[in-house]
């Protein structure tokens, strides 16, 4: 419960560094898995960790994006945020099961989409007393 409630407090901040090391992710896999050449006996586990990532930061950019939807004071910004967390979710997928080739572009795009929208809502969609937040 504890967690919830930092959670709760700092959606923004959690978002802003989930989709952050989201994006690091993404931008360090190519590298990394030229790197894995050179460990061909490890390259199975290493690849299933590191797909692992890709869901362990959707999750957490799952958590942000619903308490800052909840508890946002400007309600016409929460689309922005499940729009970008879905497209995100849908492109993570896509990458991890191989489904179909959408180059990588567009997923750091969409990584700093919804960055941008945890920034704007930090910065101007904060409540400033209990009332003014959905229940």
């Amino acid at each position: 419960m504890n967690f919830l409630k930092l959670t709760h407090k700092r959606s923004d901040v959690l978002g802003v560094l989930s989709s952050s090391f989201c994006l690091i992710h993404c931008l360090i896999t190519p590298s990394i898995f030229i790197a894995q050449v050179e460990m061909q006996s490890y390259s199975n586990r290493w690849t299933l960790w590191w797909t692992m990532m890709s869901f362990i930061f959707i999750t957490l950019s799952f958590l942000a994006v619903y308490f800052s939807t909840k508890n946002t004071s400007k309600k016409n910004i929460r689309p922005f945020f499940w729009t970008f967390w879905g497209i995100l979710s849908i492109m993570t997928i896509n990458e991890a099961f191989e489904l179909s080739h959408i180059p990588e572009v567009y997923s750091y795009a969409v990584a700093v989409a919804l960055i941008l929208t945890h920034f704007y809502s930090l910065r101007y969609c904060q409540c400033k007393d209990p009332a003014c937040c959905s229940k």
